[in-house]
């Protein structure tokens, strides 16, 4: 399975984007934690960086397979600069230290990727454990919500502010 495709056309389904592959992003030894993990905080800014020397709007989404972390917090599944269309997701953290199936790992891919974008596109989390924007602070959090969002959620992300941005 060639795993970026199929994630990018789950999220294309989820959210009625068309997503498009671009260069992977180096990643510096600098955004490294003492622990090997990629800083959050880093790769968002690399990423708003890209979107601000392009004049086109559009949401930018890097997967690394690397675990992520954030200054302060640690480990993290994903970080988005809120608003900003810009958003980062890790594989690593995602397998859930058990080296998951390809299809569980998508699964849990996705609700990541979905869940940071909608943060991208100035989305808050939600108090429903089954919303895909219910906070996932450990990796059973992320298996027991779904893929889509609740009503009140789903109403926010129709009327969010980057709708310029799906394309």
């Amino acid at each position: 399975m060639d795993f970026a495709a199929a994630l990018g056309r789950e999220i294309d389904a989820l959210l009625g984007t068309a997503h498009r592959l671009a260069a992977p992003l180096p990643i510096p030894a600098a955004w490294r934690d003492g622990e090997g993990r990629v800083r959050s905080d880093a790769l968002v800014d690399a990423l708003l960086d890209v979107a601000a020397a392009d004049d086109a709007p559009r949401w930018r989404l890097a997967v690394t397979d690397a675990e992520l972390a954030a200054p302060g917090v640690g480990r993290v599944f994903g970080e988005a600069a809120v608003g900003g269309g810009c958003a980062a997701v890790g594989l690593g953290g995602l397998d859930g230290g058990s080296r998951c199936g390809s299809e569980t790992l998508l699964d849990r891919a996705t609700k990541a990727a979905v869940h940071e974008l909608a943060h991208a596109a100035g989305l808050a989390h939600c108090a429903d454990p089954i919303c895909v924007m219910y906070p996932s602070l450990h990796i059973a959090d992320t298996d027991r919500k779904a893929k889509v969002f609740c009503t009140r959620c789903r109403e926010d992300y129709d009327n969010a502010t980057l709708d310029a941005a799906r394309s």
